[in-house]
Formats: C-alpha cells, structure tokens, sequence
C-alpha cells in the first residue's frame, strides 16, 4: 500500500495556525512582530510539533516579563492583560485555543479518511 501524504494538509494547518497567531498577537505601531509569525509543522517520532519563529521580544510580550514572567502552554489567550508595575504582563498569544486545535484535527482525519478510500479503491 502506498505511504499517505500529509504535505498538503500541513501547509493547510501552518496557513492556520499562523492566522490564528497573528489575530492574538499584540500590534505595536509598525506590526513588525505580527509580519515576523512564522509557523512550520515537524514531524516527529511521537506526531508532529508545530514550530513557531517571530522577533525575539515577542516572548516577552508572550509570556511576561519581570515579576509577571510565567512561562505556561496550557494558559488561555489574554488579550487585554491590563497594565503591569515593573514588568509586561503575559499576554499567551501563541497559545492556541481548544476551537483551532479541535480545527487541526479534524484537517488531519479528512485528509487521512481521503486518503485511504483513494488507495482502497485503487485495490478494489
């Protein structure tokens, strides 16, 4: 049976992904740290990651800085984290929400699911 080809969808899902951050991230007046987003899928012995790329201090604005500095992948989007005394707030924007993870997976079991009835009637 022939190998699936996952390319395809995975460009579909870095075109998402990279949207969905570029929504959640904070515009300055230039949008240099918007127009930075970069999104690429790996694949991996365990799946795939998701690989984000943006100018450095968009950590900071991502997860704090300060006595506000808490890393933490599993925290909501905050997009008005309010002002902060002797750090930055986090905001999470590269946090993505349940709705586009749940959009991911259902992109990946289409794909999937098209792609074994295409082979299955090639045998048939």
């Amino acid at each position: 049976m022939a190998e699936l080809s996952l390319t395809k969808v995975y460009k579909r899902i870095e075109i998402l992904i990279k949207n969905r951050l570029r929504f959640q991230v904070p515009v300055g007046e230039t949008g240099n740290l918007k127009k930075s987003i970069t999104v690429r899928v790996e694949e991996t012995s365990g799946g795939i990651k998701f690989i984000e790329g943006y100018l450095t201090y968009g950590i900071f604005t991502n997860s704090g800085t300060g006595r506000y500095w808490k890393p933490n992948p599993k925290a909501g989007w905050n997009p008005k984290p309010g002002k902060g005394k002797g750090g930055i707030k986090p905001r999470y924007w590269t946090n993505l929400d349940k709705a586009t993870t749940t959009m991911i997976s259902q992109l990946l079991k289409k794909d999937v699911k098209i792609q074994i009835q295409t082979q299955l009637k090639k045998y048939k």
